[in-house]
């Protein structure tokens, strides 16, 4: 079966920090992009060597549940 992922999407607390550390790899990832200014709503993307798109989500509180 030959299949690629759509995107997958991978949660954060701190943004800047994890493009700073994706890029500092030699990992070519957009900007900061701010979808949304509440809780939640700040993106960067990449993709990789296979060509699966990484999408990587802000989220500094979890309503219902701590962030581990």
């Amino acid at each position: 079966m030959d299949w690629k992922l759509e995107v997958v999407v991978v949660p954060v607390t701190d943004i800047e920090a994890a493009r700073a550390q994706l890029a500092g790899r030699g990992i070519e990832v957009s900007e900061i992009q701010t979808l949304d200014p509440r809780d939640g709503g700040k993106f960067i993307f990449f993709s990789d060597p296979d060509g699966n798109n990484w999408a990587v989500q802000e989220v500094r509180q979890r309503v219902g549940a701590p962030l581990a």
